[in-house]
């Protein structure tokens, strides 16, 4: 199994924001085989839930919202092979919603337990 975190940092305007979300949906699989689910999400703020959190927030000096896609796939290479087409050559511009590039962490996990509920079956695109 092969997780990939995402950290989009778009700017902050509400077109801009528009702008990225309907690029994510467009960002078609092709060959989803490979892919247990891909989760579009917001970071929740710490007065959202009950407990302490550490929020992502902007540390550089331009404002960004973030936006984290949590991927999980089969297996590295089955991820590599339908996603390379979006990941940008290093150095090139950025997206005119991107503030900064985003940030990509490749997981291996090596334990993991599973409870009874289930992944949702249909796509919310």
């Amino acid at each position: 199994m092969f997780i990939v975190l995402i950290h989009w940092r778009i700017k902050p305007a509400e077109e801009d924001v528009a702008r990225f979300r309907a690029q994510w949906r467009s960002m078609a699989i092709n060959n989803d085989n490979g892919l247990i689910g891909e989760f579009l999400s917001e970071p929740l703020r710490e007065k959202e839930v009950s407990y302490p959190i550490d929020e992502i927030g902007p540390q550089e000096s331009e404002p960004y919202l973030s936006f984290i896609n949590v991927g999980i796939w089969k297996d590295e290479p089955s991820f590599f092979a339908e996603i390379r087409k979006y990941i940008p050559a290093s150095g090139s511009s950025l997206k005119d919603f991107e503030q900064y590039p985003r940030r990509r962490i490749p997981l291996h996990p090596f334990l993991w337990r599973r409870g009874k509920f289930e992944l949702p079956t249909l796509n919310e695109l």
